[in-house]
């Protein structure tokens, strides 16, 4: 997890957040090794089909062939045997190598599949939360607290500023006693 955290890029006024639970994250950890492993031998698990087959073959194909040539026994030695036993053999290997391509191609597909989603972000971007004495001032500072201006935040500076001048400008914006007064406690100014 902290390895994913270290690729995502640093955000300024945005916190790093999980997309997925850590259970979704284990399976998706899963998904990408196996699509990994996957790609890595896609033929893995086809024995048991061939070998399977090559089974099937030497008990049903067989002893077919020796049937319709009406052998029985120590006459599978002809020519004519030997023959279409080629054939066979050789049209299983065909099938089978067929088989054995179009399995690795799709255990391919599964696997960069499975990896692709195995390499999905686990984390995301959510925006900071201001503090939940800011969401309170906001209101009343007219978004100040959260980045934002608006009229109030006028009459803030022009009632608290330093200069002369500021002082001069409080008489033409005047603020509500109540506003004053939370803003003095909030500076611990007021009781």
């Amino acid at each position: 997890m902290a390895a994913q955290m270290a690729g995502m890029p640093k955000v300024s006024g945005l916190n790093q957040v999980p997309v997925l639970t850590p259970q979704q994250q284990g399976w998706q950890t899963q998904a990408g090794m196996s699509g990994l492993q996957q790609l890595q031998n896609p033929y893995q698990g086809f024995e048991g089909i061939e070998n399977y087959a090559q089974n099937q073959f030497k008990q049903n194909i067989l002893p077919s062939i020796g049937q319709r040539l009406g052998m029985a026994g120590g006459a599978q030695s002809s020519p004519s045997f030997h023959a279409q036993l080629g054939r066979a053999g050789t049209d299983l290997a065909s099938q089978l190598g067929a088989l054995r391509s179009q399995y690795g191609f799709q255990n391919q597909a599964m696997g960069l599949q499975s990896l692709g989603m195995g390499l999905q972000p686990a984390f995301g971007y959510a925006p900071k939360q201001p503090s939940a004495l800011m969401q309170l001032l906001a209101p009343l500072l007219g978004g100040l607290a959260l980045g934002g201006s608006g009229p109030l935040v006028k009459g803030l500076f022009t009632q608290f500023g330093s200069s002369q001048q500021d002082k001069n400008k409080q008489q033409q914006t005047p603020l509500s006693p109540d506003v004053i007064d939370l803003i003095n406690r909030i500076r611990g100014g007021g009781q």
